[in-house]
């Protein structure tokens, strides 16, 4: 907390509703990759948030050819932070255009 912006700590009590509407953004990467655009979809294979055994079935709602079939990583929700030296190469080969 900054110095002199409030007299008094108070701990959130509410809870947040979790109402994603999923199939929404099936739509979505549907008409981006159809344009021709390239897409990279990971998440953490240790995520509380997001379980990644969602992220699989949403994957293969897709219809997507997969270049790389699924294997642990042992990381958390924000896959980066967790395991640097894993995902900065694959992001620089997805950046350079080079195969996963």
């Amino acid at each position: 907390m900054k110095q002199g912006t409030t007299t008094e700590w108070k701990r959130c009590k509410r809870e947040m509703p979790y109402i994603h509407d999923i199939p929404q953004s099936l739509k979505y990467h549907a008409k981006v990759t159809s344009s021709g655009y390239r897409a990279l979809i990971f998440s953490g294979d240790h995520d509380l948030l997001v379980p990644h055994i969602g992220t699989q079935a949403w994957i293969r709602s897709l219809n997507y050819s997969i270049s790389v079939d699924w294997h642990s990583w042992g990381t958390g929700h924000v896959a980066p932070q967790h395991k640097p030296k894993e995902c900065l190469p694959m992001f620089r080969k997805w950046i350079s255009g080079s195969p996963l």
